[in-house]
C-alpha cells in the first residue's frame, strides 16, 4: 500500500517537471522572433540611385502586423526606428 502511493506522487512528480520544463520551453519560444528586416514590411528601401529612403505605409503596415501578432524582437526594432525618426524632425503622424 505504501509503496503504490510513493510509485504514484514519484510518477506524478515525474510528469510534473516534464510539464513545468516544457511550459518553460514553449514560453522562451514565444517571445523569440525576428529582426525586422526579415519581414516584408521593412520601413527602409533604396530608390534607384540607391538612396536610402523611409516608407511611412510598410511602417504603417509593420505597425498593424504587431498589434496582431506577437514578436517582440521585430516590435521593439520598430519602436525604436520610430523613436529615432521622431527624433530627427520628420514627425510620424
Amino acid at each position: 500500500m505504501f509503496s503504490e502511493l510513493v510509485v504514484n506522487v514519484l510518477a506524478s512528480a515525474i510528469l510534473l517537471g516534464f510539464g513545468y520544463l516544457y511550459g518553460q520551453y514553449r514560453e522562451r519560444r514565444l517571445h523569440l522572433g525576428k529582426n525586422l528586416e526579415e519581414y516584408e514590411f521593412y520601413p527602409f528601401e533604396l530608390d534607384e540611385k540607391k538612396n536610402l529612403f523611409f516608407d511611412m505605409e510598410m511602417f504603417n503596415t509593420g505597425v498593424s502586423h504587431f498589434l496582431r501578432q506577437r514578436d517582440n524582437i521585430a516590435a521593439w526594432q520598430l519602436i525604436l526606428i520610430s523613436r529615432c525618426h521622431d527624433q530627427n524632425g520628420y514627425g510620424l503622424g
